[in-house]
């Protein structure tokens, strides 16, 4: 399993972080579309995450509505745990309001 963000624009088109032969940079999601967005769960075997979502597969995902004018906060923070090699954790939230910080096992907190 692996960790990807997708974000829905206005007119229900998606933009997916990776996609079949290309990765898209978060710095180029067009932020002032954005009406939800989020990190999915996306199961070992899916190549195709928009493909996947749109046909319904079920993946855990976690999203933020995105009103007009907000920012979107998203990231993946690296750090060396003494349990395992390294660890990913990542971050969500809208810029002035709250980040929430999600595990890799899943669990989450908000700051």
């Amino acid at each position: 399993m692996r960790f990807e963000w997708v974000g829905t624009y206005n007119d229900g088109t998606l933009v997916c972080q990776c996609a079949p032969g290309h990765e898209t940079a978060f710095k180029d999601v067009e932020q002032g579309r954005l009406i939800k967005f989020g990190w999915y769960v996306v199961p070992d075997g899916i190549v195709d995450t928009e493909k996947a979502i749109r046909a319904g597969i079920p993946m855990r995902s976690f999203q933020v509505s995105v009103k007009p004018g907000e920012k979107v906060i998203a990231f993946r923070r690296h750090y060396v745990n003494l349990r395992e090699d390294k660890v990913a954790q990542y971050g969500l939230g809208i810029e002035g309001r709250f980040v929430m910080l999600i595990e890799p096992d899943g669990s989450m907190e908000v700051e």
